[in-house]
């Protein structure tokens, strides 16, 4: 870089002592061209033009020359200088030739583009075998991050605008244990903490297992006619209560005997069948067939 083109491009830099690097990219100065497009079925995929890509590693080949190092700090806001020196009369906008200077030192001299905090862009003519772009790198301030608590370990991160209010933690492992702590809830019936996975509301699940549901849903009767003790639904339970069909049967019979005994209080002295009426010998099938009534003995 020339002495006398020195004072020219360090003008608008806050301070000299800023610098990152000052270097120079020889050749005709390049501008940013559109992005290209190929067709593949129905389907288009974008790129970058051969030459922008060589115009951009060409940029970032004489920053790392300069500096032998790249940029990694994310917390510094940068400025950018550049000074193109054209040795023909072609037509190109500065602002183009600006974004493939940004694009080339992207992750090179900084590690995002979005920590470029001002540009400054000066077009000049000269002759073709001068035809250059000198550019100048420095440093502006620290990067004003928006800054919140992390919703599971109270920490401050630093997250965007556009994220601030769907944002909530400070990192996946403290979202996945917010996550797990508010899955977590206490079976009714073992007294368990278990994951209540699958629900926006850990009240909602009220078991650990379909065996614990089962068991707390039910309760320990014992059989009206046998007397053996069984589980059985606790909306299920009924005065009388049965083991099986067996007893159930058995209790069928008790209550037809008990409800013939209270309408046929007598017997027939010939079948056995009741009678209407205590006194009477006969029921009224054997006395409609003129069965006669054995003597009594």
């Amino acid at each position: 870089m020339s002495q006398s083109t020195q004072p020219a491009l360090f003008a608008g830099i806050p301070s000299t002592s800023n610098i990152v690097a000052a270097f120079t990219v020889h050749g005709e100065p390049a501008s940013k061209s559109r992005p290209r497009f190929n067709h593949r079925g129905n389907k288009s995929h974008a790129y970058t033009p051969e030459r922008t890509k060589a115009a951009e590693a060409k940029v970032a080949a004489a920053f790392l020359e300069q500096t032998h190092r790249r940029g990694t700090d994310p917390d510094i806001t940068y400025g950018i200088s550049a000074h193109f020196f054209s040795g023909t009369r072609q037509r190109r906008d500065v602002d183009n030739m600006l974004k493939l200077v940004l694009d080339g030192l992207n992750k090179v001299a900084f590690p995002d583009d979005v920590q470029v905090t001002e540009v400054i862009g000066r077009k000049s003519f000269t002759s073709k075998s001068e035809a250059r772009t000198e550019v100048v790198v420095y440093v502006v301030g620290t990067v004003e991050s928006l800054t919140k608590k992390c919703a599971h370990c109270g920490a401050e991160f630093v997250t965007w605008p556009s994220l601030i209010e769907a944002t909530k933690y400070c990192s996946a492992d403290c979202r996945q244990k917010h996550r797990r702590e508010q899955c977590e809830a206490t079976c009714e019936n073992c007294g368990k903490t278990f994951q209540a996975h699958g629900h926006k509301d850990a009240s909602s699940r009220r078991f650990c297992s379909k065996e614990c549901r089962a068991e707390f849903s039910s309760a320990e009767v014992a059989c009206s006619i046998c007397g053996k003790v069984f589980r059985k639904y606790r909306s299920w339970i009924r005065e009388r209560n049965y083991c099986s069909q067996e007893c159930a049967r058995v209790n069928d019979a008790l209550v037809h005997k008990a409800r013939r005994s209270k309408h046929f209080p007598g017997t027939c002295a010939i079948c056995g069948a009741g009678t209407t009426r205590k006194e009477y010998r006969r029921c009224n099938p054997c006395k409609l067939a003129g069965i006669p009534v054995p003597a009594a003995s």
